[in-house]
Protein backbone atom coordinates (compact mmCIF):
# COMPACT_ATOMS: atom_id res chain seq x y z
CA UNK A 1 0.00 0.00 0.00
CA UNK A 2 1.36 3.37 -1.04
CA UNK A 3 2.06 6.22 1.57
CA UNK A 4 -0.99 7.85 -0.18
CA UNK A 5 -3.05 5.09 0.17
CA UNK A 6 -2.27 4.67 4.03
CA UNK A 7 -2.63 8.00 4.88
CA UNK A 8 -6.30 8.21 3.26
CA UNK A 9 -6.86 4.80 6.02
CA UNK A 10 -5.71 6.23 8.73
CA UNK A 11 -7.52 9.21 8.40
CA UNK A 12 -11.09 7.20 7.37
CA UNK A 13 -10.94 5.15 10.32
CA UNK A 14 -10.23 8.38 12.72
CA UNK A 15 -13.37 9.59 11.41
CA UNK A 16 -14.70 6.59 12.01
CA UNK A 17 -13.86 5.94 15.61
CA UNK A 18 -14.97 9.45 16.82
CA UNK A 19 -18.18 9.03 14.71
CA UNK A 20 -18.76 5.83 16.77
CA UNK A 21 -17.91 7.52 19.94
CA UNK A 22 -19.99 10.71 19.17
CA UNK A 23 -23.01 8.24 18.60
CA UNK A 24 -22.20 6.87 22.26
CA UNK A 25 -22.91 10.24 23.63
CA UNK A 26 -25.81 10.86 21.30
CA UNK A 27 -27.80 8.40 23.69
CA UNK A 28 -27.86 10.69 26.56
CA UNK A 29 -25.56 13.70 28.21
CA UNK A 30 -23.94 12.67 31.39
CA UNK A 31 -23.62 14.62 34.35
CA UNK A 32 -20.41 15.82 33.89
CA UNK A 33 -21.68 17.77 30.79
CA UNK A 34 -24.61 18.87 32.53
CA UNK A 35 -22.25 20.26 35.65
CA UNK A 36 -19.96 22.28 33.17
CA UNK A 37 -21.98 25.50 34.46
CA UNK A 38 -25.17 26.52 36.74
CA UNK A 39 -28.16 28.37 36.15
CA UNK A 40 -29.44 31.51 37.81
CA UNK A 41 -32.42 33.64 37.53
CA UNK A 42 -32.87 36.99 37.07
CA UNK A 43 -35.56 39.64 35.75
CA UNK A 44 -37.63 36.45 34.63
CA UNK A 45 -34.94 34.86 32.55
CA UNK A 46 -32.97 31.73 33.02
CA UNK A 47 -29.32 32.49 32.62
CA UNK A 48 -26.11 30.65 32.14
CA UNK A 49 -22.51 31.45 33.60
CA UNK A 50 -20.34 31.33 30.98
CA UNK A 51 -17.86 28.33 30.79
CA UNK A 52 -15.09 26.84 28.46
CA UNK A 53 -16.21 24.64 25.47
CA UNK A 54 -14.51 23.06 22.42
CA UNK A 55 -16.33 22.95 19.18
CA UNK A 56 -15.66 20.07 17.06
CA UNK A 57 -16.14 19.92 13.45
CA UNK A 58 -15.35 18.00 9.99
CA UNK A 59 -14.44 19.82 6.64
CA UNK A 60 -17.93 20.36 4.69
CA UNK A 61 -17.07 19.76 0.80
CA UNK A 62 -17.57 23.17 0.54
CA UNK A 63 -14.73 24.19 2.27
CA UNK A 64 -12.42 22.08 0.49
CA UNK A 65 -9.32 23.92 -0.60
CA UNK A 66 -9.79 27.20 1.26
CA UNK A 67 -7.87 28.48 4.02
CA UNK A 68 -8.69 27.91 7.35
CA UNK A 69 -9.00 31.99 7.89
CA UNK A 70 -11.18 32.08 4.91
CA UNK A 71 -13.83 29.19 6.24
CA UNK A 72 -13.76 30.49 9.68
CA UNK A 73 -14.65 34.32 8.18
CA UNK A 74 -17.21 33.62 5.66
CA UNK A 75 -19.26 30.86 7.56
CA UNK A 76 -18.72 31.80 10.66
CA UNK A 77 -20.25 35.40 12.45
CA UNK A 78 -19.03 34.68 16.25
CA UNK A 79 -15.96 37.45 15.37
CA UNK A 80 -14.08 39.38 12.64
CA UNK A 81 -11.66 38.19 10.64
CA UNK A 82 -8.26 39.61 12.91
CA UNK A 83 -9.95 37.78 16.00
CA UNK A 84 -10.46 34.27 14.02
CA UNK A 85 -6.80 34.86 13.39
CA UNK A 86 -5.95 35.75 16.52
CA UNK A 87 -7.17 32.46 17.94
CA UNK A 88 -5.54 30.56 15.40
CA UNK A 89 -2.13 32.24 16.05
CA UNK A 90 -2.79 31.37 19.89
CA UNK A 91 -4.02 27.47 19.40
CA UNK A 92 -7.47 27.96 20.45
CA UNK A 93 -8.19 26.76 16.70
CA UNK A 94 -6.73 23.44 16.11
CA UNK A 95 -6.77 21.23 12.65
CA UNK A 96 -6.74 17.47 13.40
CA UNK A 97 -5.34 18.33 16.99
CA UNK A 98 -2.38 20.88 15.34
CA UNK A 99 -1.58 23.95 15.46
CA UNK A 100 -1.73 25.67 11.92
CA UNK A 101 -1.18 28.44 10.32
CA UNK A 102 -4.30 30.28 8.99
CA UNK A 103 -3.70 30.10 5.95
CA UNK A 104 -3.60 25.94 5.76
CA UNK A 105 -5.63 24.87 3.01
CA UNK A 106 -8.58 22.45 4.32
CA UNK A 107 -9.26 18.84 2.78
CA UNK A 108 -11.18 15.80 3.29
CA UNK A 109 -11.32 14.54 6.23
CA UNK A 110 -10.35 17.34 8.14
CA UNK A 111 -11.11 17.27 12.01
CA UNK A 112 -11.42 21.39 13.09
CA UNK A 113 -11.59 22.28 16.82
CA UNK A 114 -12.37 25.64 18.29
CA UNK A 115 -11.90 26.13 22.20
CA UNK A 116 -14.31 28.83 23.15
CA UNK A 117 -15.30 30.56 26.67
CA UNK A 118 -18.67 29.97 25.98
CA UNK A 119 -21.56 32.63 26.37
CA UNK A 120 -25.74 31.54 26.44
CA UNK A 121 -28.04 34.02 25.66
CA UNK A 122 -31.03 33.90 28.72
CA UNK A 123 -34.34 32.28 27.81
CA UNK A 124 -37.48 32.52 29.77
CA UNK A 125 -37.29 31.77 33.26
CA UNK A 126 -41.13 29.31 33.42
CA UNK A 127 -41.33 26.24 34.48
CA UNK A 128 -41.98 23.31 31.60
CA UNK A 129 -45.28 22.09 31.51
CA UNK A 130 -45.48 18.20 31.29
CA UNK A 131 -48.43 17.11 29.16
CA UNK A 132 -48.16 13.44 29.07
CA UNK A 133 -45.07 11.00 30.86
CA UNK A 134 -44.92 7.25 29.72
CA UNK A 135 -42.45 4.36 29.56
CA UNK A 136 -41.75 5.67 25.75
CA UNK A 137 -42.56 9.11 25.07
CA UNK A 138 -42.32 12.82 27.36
CA UNK A 139 -44.60 15.36 26.04
CA UNK A 140 -44.42 18.64 26.96
CA UNK A 141 -45.49 22.69 25.79
CA UNK A 142 -42.58 23.73 25.07
CA UNK A 143 -41.83 27.21 26.04
CA UNK A 144 -40.67 29.70 23.60
CA UNK A 145 -37.56 30.99 23.59
CA UNK A 146 -35.95 27.84 24.18
CA UNK A 147 -34.51 25.88 21.56
CA UNK A 148 -35.11 21.89 21.49
CA UNK A 149 -31.41 20.51 21.17
CA UNK A 150 -28.40 22.90 21.79
CA UNK A 151 -27.59 25.06 19.24
CA UNK A 152 -25.88 28.39 18.42
CA UNK A 153 -25.68 30.65 21.99
CA UNK A 154 -27.87 27.53 22.96
CA UNK A 155 -26.62 24.49 25.14
CA UNK A 156 -27.21 24.31 29.24
CA UNK A 157 -30.30 26.41 27.67
CA UNK A 158 -31.92 24.05 25.25
CA UNK A 159 -34.90 21.59 25.97
CA UNK A 160 -32.90 18.45 26.60
CA UNK A 161 -30.33 19.97 29.11
CA UNK A 162 -32.76 21.68 31.10
CA UNK A 163 -34.87 18.42 31.46
CA UNK A 164 -32.00 16.60 32.23
CA UNK A 165 -30.31 19.05 34.84
CA UNK A 166 -33.56 19.81 36.32
CA UNK A 167 -36.12 17.74 36.12
CA UNK A 168 -34.06 14.54 35.83
CA UNK A 169 -35.13 13.05 32.51
CA UNK A 170 -31.99 11.77 30.99
CA UNK A 171 -31.89 10.13 27.51
CA UNK A 172 -34.57 12.04 25.74
CA UNK A 173 -34.35 11.96 21.95
CA UNK A 174 -36.34 14.88 19.47
CA UNK A 175 -38.00 12.89 17.37
CA UNK A 176 -38.66 16.78 15.69
CA UNK A 177 -37.92 20.25 16.21
CA UNK A 178 -39.64 23.38 16.91
CA UNK A 179 -38.25 26.76 16.20
CA UNK A 180 -36.96 28.21 18.97
CA UNK A 181 -39.33 31.02 19.36
CA UNK A 182 -42.03 28.53 18.73
CA UNK A 183 -43.93 27.21 21.46
CA UNK A 184 -46.13 24.08 21.86
CA UNK A 185 -46.34 20.20 21.86
CA UNK A 186 -42.80 18.39 21.27
CA UNK A 187 -42.62 15.04 21.75
CA UNK A 188 -39.21 13.48 23.14
CA UNK A 189 -38.08 9.65 22.87
CA UNK A 190 -37.14 7.62 26.00
CA UNK A 191 -36.23 4.98 24.02
CA UNK A 192 -34.58 4.18 20.34
CA UNK A 193 -37.50 1.71 19.66
CA UNK A 194 -40.48 4.52 20.46
CA UNK A 195 -38.27 7.36 18.91
CA UNK A 196 -38.05 5.58 15.81
CA UNK A 197 -41.29 4.39 15.69
CA UNK A 198 -42.75 8.25 16.18
CA UNK A 199 -39.88 8.86 13.39
CA UNK A 200 -40.86 6.70 10.59
CA UNK A 201 -45.17 7.75 11.59
CA UNK A 202 -43.74 11.27 11.04
CA UNK A 203 -41.65 10.29 7.45
CA UNK A 204 -44.28 8.61 6.39
CA UNK A 205 -46.59 11.66 7.15
CA UNK A 206 -48.70 9.67 9.12
CA UNK A 207 -49.00 12.54 11.97
CA UNK A 208 -51.29 15.56 11.63
CA UNK A 209 -49.72 18.40 12.82
CA UNK A 210 -51.92 21.52 13.71
CA UNK A 211 -50.48 24.93 14.38
CA UNK A 212 -51.91 28.32 15.20
CA UNK A 213 -50.39 31.77 14.39
CA UNK A 214 -51.55 35.34 14.60
CA UNK A 215 -50.95 37.15 10.85
CA UNK A 216 -51.02 40.49 10.05
CA UNK A 217 -54.33 41.38 8.33
CA UNK A 218 -57.88 39.63 7.65
CA UNK A 219 -57.03 36.25 6.45
CA UNK A 220 -59.21 34.86 3.42
CA UNK A 221 -61.81 32.79 4.11
CA UNK A 222 -62.07 28.85 3.59
CA UNK A 223 -58.90 26.92 3.47
CA UNK A 224 -55.84 28.23 1.50
CA UNK A 225 -53.19 25.49 0.07
CA UNK A 226 -49.73 26.73 -0.31
CA UNK A 227 -47.69 24.13 -2.43
CA UNK A 228 -44.06 26.48 -3.17
CA UNK A 229 -40.80 24.70 -3.07
CA UNK A 230 -38.35 26.38 -0.02
CA UNK A 231 -34.66 27.06 -0.53
CA UNK A 232 -31.97 27.91 2.06
CA UNK A 233 -30.60 31.51 1.56
CA UNK A 234 -28.18 31.48 3.93
CA UNK A 235 -27.05 28.35 5.91
CA UNK A 236 -25.17 30.76 9.32
CA UNK A 237 -28.71 32.15 9.32
CA UNK A 238 -31.29 29.41 8.67
CA UNK A 239 -33.07 32.12 6.59
CA UNK A 240 -35.51 30.39 3.99
CA UNK A 241 -37.44 31.55 0.63
CA UNK A 242 -39.85 30.02 -2.31
CA UNK A 243 -37.66 29.42 -4.84
CA UNK A 244 -38.09 27.04 -7.68
CA UNK A 245 -35.94 24.21 -7.60
CA UNK A 246 -36.17 24.15 -3.89
CA UNK A 247 -37.24 21.65 -1.47
CA UNK A 248 -41.02 20.25 -2.00
CA UNK A 249 -43.51 21.91 0.47
CA UNK A 250 -46.95 22.16 1.12
CA UNK A 251 -48.90 23.73 3.58
CA UNK A 252 -52.57 24.29 4.43
CA UNK A 253 -54.04 27.25 6.11
CA UNK A 254 -57.62 28.00 7.60
CA UNK A 255 -58.84 31.65 9.87
CA UNK A 256 -59.84 30.80 12.93
CA UNK A 257 -60.63 34.44 14.04
CA UNK A 258 -60.27 38.27 13.18
CA UNK A 259 -60.27 40.89 15.46
CA UNK A 260 -60.09 44.16 13.44
CA UNK A 261 -56.32 44.03 12.75
CA UNK A 262 -54.84 40.60 12.86
CA UNK A 263 -56.33 36.99 12.04
CA UNK A 264 -55.86 33.99 14.43
CA UNK A 265 -54.62 31.18 11.91
CA UNK A 266 -54.93 27.12 12.19
CA UNK A 267 -51.95 26.37 10.12
CA UNK A 268 -51.85 22.31 8.81
CA UNK A 269 -48.14 21.36 7.37
CA UNK A 270 -47.85 18.55 5.27
CA UNK A 271 -44.52 18.75 4.51
CA UNK A 272 -41.51 19.24 7.62
CA UNK A 273 -39.31 21.89 5.98
CA UNK A 274 -37.31 24.14 7.78
CA UNK A 275 -39.35 27.76 8.72
CA UNK A 276 -42.04 26.32 6.34
CA UNK A 277 -45.40 27.84 7.97
CA UNK A 278 -43.66 30.72 8.47
CA UNK A 279 -42.65 31.15 4.80
CA UNK A 280 -45.46 30.02 3.04
CA UNK A 281 -47.55 32.91 4.99
CA UNK A 282 -44.87 35.57 4.17
CA UNK A 283 -45.83 34.51 0.77
CA UNK A 284 -49.25 34.81 1.00
CA UNK A 285 -48.78 38.19 2.02
CA UNK A 286 -49.95 37.55 5.53
CA UNK A 287 -46.84 37.21 7.85
CA UNK A 288 -46.96 36.25 11.37
CA UNK A 289 -47.51 39.91 13.49
CA UNK A 290 -44.17 39.48 15.86
CA UNK A 291 -42.07 37.30 12.98
CA UNK A 292 -38.24 38.70 13.33
CA UNK A 293 -37.38 36.99 9.74
CA UNK A 294 -40.22 37.16 7.76
CA UNK A 295 -42.26 40.12 8.77
CA UNK A 296 -39.25 42.69 8.09
CA UNK A 297 -38.75 45.31 6.23
CA UNK A 298 -35.07 43.87 5.28
CA UNK A 299 -37.10 42.09 1.77
CA UNK A 300 -38.74 45.16 0.38
CA UNK A 301 -42.10 47.54 0.74
CA UNK A 302 -44.20 43.94 -0.10
CA UNK A 303 -41.85 42.13 2.31
CA UNK A 304 -41.42 39.07 0.04
CA UNK A 305 -45.26 38.80 -0.18
CA UNK A 306 -45.71 36.71 -3.65
CA UNK A 307 -41.85 35.16 -3.09
CA UNK A 308 -40.85 38.09 -5.42
CA UNK A 309 -37.29 39.23 -3.90
CA UNK A 310 -37.53 43.30 -4.08
CA UNK A 311 -33.80 43.59 -3.22
CA UNK A 312 -31.04 41.45 -3.38
CA UNK A 313 -30.92 38.32 -1.89
CA UNK A 314 -27.27 39.59 0.02
CA UNK A 315 -28.96 42.80 0.55
CA UNK A 316 -31.63 41.18 2.38
CA UNK A 317 -29.50 38.78 4.69
CA UNK A 318 -27.25 41.69 5.31
CA UNK A 319 -30.18 43.69 6.65
CA UNK A 320 -31.34 40.89 8.77
CA UNK A 321 -28.03 40.51 10.08
CA UNK A 322 -27.76 43.89 11.07
CA UNK A 323 -31.24 43.81 12.66
CA UNK A 324 -30.03 41.19 15.03
CA UNK A 325 -26.23 42.50 15.04
CA UNK A 326 -24.90 41.02 18.83
CA UNK A 327 -24.27 45.16 19.31
CA UNK A 328 -27.57 46.74 19.80
CA UNK A 329 -27.31 44.32 23.31
CA UNK A 330 -24.41 45.85 24.31
CA UNK A 331 -25.29 48.07 27.80
CA UNK A 332 -21.51 49.20 28.27
CA UNK A 333 -18.37 47.82 30.03
CA UNK A 334 -17.91 45.11 32.06
CA UNK A 335 -16.46 46.44 35.00
CA UNK A 336 -15.72 43.11 36.68
CA UNK A 337 -13.64 42.38 33.23
CA UNK A 338 -11.44 45.84 33.98
CA UNK A 339 -11.41 44.73 37.63
CA UNK A 340 -9.56 41.86 37.00
CA UNK A 341 -7.52 42.56 34.18
CA UNK A 342 -7.43 46.16 34.29
CA UNK A 343 -8.89 47.49 31.08
CA UNK A 344 -10.43 46.26 27.87
CA UNK A 345 -8.54 44.67 24.97
CA UNK A 346 -10.48 46.18 22.07
CA UNK A 347 -11.46 42.46 20.62
CA UNK A 348 -14.37 42.86 19.45
CA UNK A 349 -17.51 40.84 17.78
CA UNK A 350 -19.13 41.61 15.16
CA UNK A 351 -22.84 39.96 14.92
CA UNK A 352 -24.37 37.31 16.94
CA UNK A 353 -23.76 33.83 16.69
CA UNK A 354 -20.65 31.81 17.44
CA UNK A 355 -18.11 29.91 15.27
CA UNK A 356 -19.42 26.68 14.46
CA UNK A 357 -22.62 27.08 15.76
CA UNK A 358 -24.12 24.99 13.65
CA UNK A 359 -21.62 22.05 13.60
CA UNK A 360 -20.73 19.11 15.19
CA UNK A 361 -19.68 18.72 18.27
CA UNK A 362 -18.79 16.52 21.34
CA UNK A 363 -22.90 16.13 21.63
CA UNK A 364 -23.68 16.54 18.50
CA UNK A 365 -27.48 15.25 17.91
CA UNK A 366 -28.91 13.07 15.23
CA UNK A 367 -31.30 14.60 13.17
CA UNK A 368 -39.48 18.15 11.51
CA UNK A 369 -66.72 27.98 9.85
CA UNK A 370 -64.15 26.74 12.32
CA UNK A 371 -66.13 27.80 14.89
CA UNK A 372 -66.42 24.44 15.55
CA UNK A 373 -62.97 23.34 16.18
CA UNK A 374 -61.12 22.36 19.49
CA UNK A 375 -59.34 24.71 19.58
CA UNK A 376 -61.57 27.48 19.40
CA UNK A 377 -63.42 26.03 22.14
CA UNK A 378 -61.03 26.22 24.42
CA UNK A 379 -60.08 29.65 23.45
CA UNK A 380 -63.91 31.17 23.87
CA UNK A 381 -63.92 29.04 27.40
CA UNK A 382 -60.90 30.84 28.93
CA UNK A 383 -58.53 27.82 29.00
CA UNK A 384 -55.27 29.56 28.69
CA UNK A 385 -53.62 28.20 31.70
CA UNK A 386 -52.69 24.15 31.25
CA UNK A 387 -53.63 21.20 32.84
CA UNK A 388 -51.35 19.78 32.49
CA UNK A 389 -48.93 18.17 35.43
CA UNK A 390 -46.34 20.74 36.42
CA UNK A 391 -42.98 19.80 37.75
CA UNK A 392 -41.23 21.99 40.60
CA UNK A 393 -38.08 23.42 40.18
CA UNK A 394 -35.57 23.49 42.63
CA UNK A 395 -34.92 27.22 44.38
CA UNK A 396 -34.38 29.55 41.82
CA UNK A 397 -30.98 30.51 41.92
CA UNK A 398 -29.65 34.49 42.30
CA UNK A 399 -26.31 35.67 40.05
CA UNK A 400 -23.46 34.65 42.30
CA UNK A 401 -20.00 37.42 41.33
CA UNK A 402 -18.16 34.04 42.65
CA UNK A 403 -19.38 31.37 40.08
CA UNK A 404 -18.61 34.23 37.07
CA UNK A 405 -15.70 32.93 35.23
CA UNK A 406 -14.02 35.86 32.99
CA UNK A 407 -11.77 35.18 29.98
CA UNK A 408 -9.17 38.02 29.02
CA UNK A 409 -9.65 36.83 25.10
CA UNK A 410 -13.45 36.61 25.05
CA UNK A 411 -14.80 39.83 24.11
CA UNK A 412 -18.49 38.95 25.37
CA UNK A 413 -16.96 38.96 28.70
CA UNK A 414 -15.53 42.56 28.63
CA UNK A 415 -19.25 43.97 27.55
CA UNK A 416 -22.61 44.00 29.39
CA UNK A 417 -25.74 43.14 28.02
CA UNK A 418 -29.13 44.17 27.95
CA UNK A 419 -32.43 41.81 28.83
CA UNK A 420 -33.95 40.81 25.73
CA UNK A 421 -37.55 42.49 25.54
CA UNK A 422 -40.66 39.75 25.68
CA UNK A 423 -41.18 40.53 21.79
CA UNK A 424 -37.04 39.04 21.51
CA UNK A 425 -38.73 35.66 23.07
CA UNK A 426 -42.03 34.85 21.45
CA UNK A 427 -43.04 34.00 17.82
CA UNK A 428 -46.90 33.61 17.44
CA UNK A 429 -46.60 30.40 16.23
CA UNK A 430 -47.96 27.46 18.44
CA UNK A 431 -47.87 23.77 17.78
CA UNK A 432 -51.20 23.15 19.07
CA UNK A 433 -51.92 19.18 18.49
CA UNK A 434 -49.92 16.40 17.30
CA UNK A 435 -51.83 13.14 16.17
CA UNK A 436 -50.93 9.86 14.94
CA UNK A 437 -52.25 6.39 14.45
CA UNK A 438 -53.53 5.55 18.04
CA UNK A 439 -52.50 8.65 20.20
CA UNK A 440 -52.85 12.18 20.30
CA UNK A 441 -50.98 14.90 22.49
CA UNK A 442 -52.82 18.42 22.51
CA UNK A 443 -51.18 21.59 24.51
CA UNK A 444 -53.40 24.59 26.01
CA UNK A 445 -53.73 27.48 23.79
CA UNK A 446 -51.65 30.60 23.91
CA UNK A 447 -53.29 33.34 25.13
CA UNK A 448 -52.33 35.36 22.02
CA UNK A 449 -54.50 33.33 20.20
CA UNK A 450 -58.17 34.79 22.01
CA UNK A 451 -60.62 36.32 19.92
CA UNK A 452 -60.40 39.59 21.34
CA UNK A 453 -56.43 39.67 21.74
CA UNK A 454 -54.99 43.06 21.15
CA UNK A 455 -51.31 43.96 20.46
Amino acid sequence: MSKRALKKLKRFERIRKKDKERKVEDRGYSQDIFSETEYYFEDGLRKVYPYYFTFTTHAKERWFNKSLIEVFSKEFIAMNSENYRRHIERGKILVNGQKVKADLLLKNGDEICHKIHRHENPVIGSKIEIIIDTDDVLVINKPSSIPCHPCGKYRHNSIVFILGKEYGYANLRNIYRLDRLTSGVLILGKSVEATKRLEDQIRNREVLKEYVSRVVGKFPDGIVKVDEPLACMRHNLTLWRVQKGGKESQTSFERISYNGTSSVVRCTPHTGRTHQIRVHLQYLGYPIVNDPFYNSEAWGPSRGKGGIMERDEKDVVSAILQEHNVGQWVKGDNPLYKEKFGGMTNIGSTETGHSLSNEKSPEHQNVTGAENCELTKDIESGEFEPKTKKLKLSEENRFDKDQLSIDIDCEECQNTYKNPEPKDLILYLHAYKYEGPGWSYKASAPYWAADDWKN
